[in-house]
């Protein structure tokens, strides 16, 4: 379900900052540090920083025009760990201090799996072009391993509490589903990929039938019971595209993305069908009405909400455990024709 996507959501926040901070450090310390030594008459230093120079650029556009990009990542983490160890073997070991900067720096563009695995393997290299120093090779490897265990031990809790503030932030703490802020900023996603690539995109919102009178017959412990057996029955049957929310009390939103209307309607009708046949303490015979509307191009998430909500009013004014679905652009019934408007009656 995309919850499992958007809970990354502020962890790649930082990520961004972080990368363009120093693709920024990068492009200001590198141009002035090639240009004195093209000056002091060391050129091949200043050769190859600009392939450097032009992989911090296009890193930079990228998450400038994109957000983040793991590409683009990799790209920066692998470039300025290159570089360090080329200028290990043009200018000797007194360059070697520049591979303690870039190992920090992988920490924070890549996992750190990938961080250690790049690090590592820069410090054989530079190992071996250090061979002909063996003291200062074994207090380089010695420090080294140091700076990048502390570093694993730093990052990996940081990506385990960046995961507990992640599911915080985005899931229902009942439900465990996505919640508003959650579904915001995927809204705010498919939208944007609806405009860019024209992939269609429907919305699906879920209303129990009669929930108050759980609550007042049995108590809102067995609503909220209730709640979480649902959420389960309607996760089983959604795709790896699909994404379910809790939108508000008994009411949930699933967005299916690279789905058409006449797609969404059979899963509609197929979550229906099983929640109907559920058997939900504290009581049988819960049913769900459901309404339903597609993205159109150049719509407003907010038009898109309502029409989506005026499908599902026309659901329960119709008696409710039925689905509805939205026309292009305004709410209409359409019945009787078997198309877009065509409504599934219990």
């Amino acid at each position: 379900m995309d919850i499992r996507h958007k809970t990354d959501q502020y962890g790649l926040e930082f990520h961004v900052a972080v990368m363009k901070f120093l693709c920024l450090c990068g492009l200001s310390v590198g141009v002035p540090f090639g240009v004195w030594h093209l000056l002091w008459g060391n050129p091949m230093v200043a050769i190859t920083l600009i392939p450097a120079m032009l992989v911090q650029a296009l890193a930079l556009y990228l998450l400038l025009r994109d957000g983040f990009n793991r590409w683009a990542a990799l790209m920066v983490a692998t470039v300025q760990v290159a570089g360090a160890v080329f200028y290990v073997y043009l200018l000797g070991s007194a360059a070697s201090y520049w591979l303690f900067a870039s190992s920090v720096a992988n920490f924070y563009l890549i996992r750190w799996r990938s961080a250690l695995t790049l690090n590592f393997s820069c410090c054989v290299v530079t190992a071996w072009l250090m061979r002909d120093d063996p003291e200062f090779m074994t207090r380089f490897v010695l420090n080294f391993t140091l700076v990048n265990l502390f570093l694993f031990a730093y990052t990996h809790q940081l990506e385990k509490k960046t995961e507990e503030v992640s599911r915080l932030l985005y899931r229902d703490p009942l439900t465990g589903t996505g919640n508003r802020l959650a579904m915001d900023a995927a809204l705010q996603r498919v939208q944007q990929h609806r405009e860019r690539y024209g992939t269609p995109v429907t919305l699906l919102m879920l209303d129990l039938d009669h929930f108050k009178q759980i609550n007042d017959r049995h108590g809102h412990a067995a609503g909220d019971n209730l709640l979480t057996a649902f959420s389960r029955t309607v996760e089983d049957r959604l795709r790896a595209t699909d994404s379910l929310y809790r939108f508000g009390g008994e009411e949930f939103v699933v967005i299916a993305e690279n789905t058409a209307l006449q797609e969404a309607s059979t899963l509609a009708r197929d979550i229906r069908a099983r929640v109907e046949g559920a058997a939900f303490p504290p009581s049988d015979g819960i049913t769900l009405s459901v309404g339903l509307a597609e993205l159109q191009t150049g719509e407003s998430i907010d038009n898109w909400l309502n029409r989506t909500d005026q499908a599902l009013y026309r659901a329960k004014d119709a008696g409710r455990n039925r689905v509805e679905s939205a026309s292009a652009r305004t709410p209409s019934t359409d019945l009787g024709d078997g198309g877009l408007g065509q409504a599934d009656p219990a």
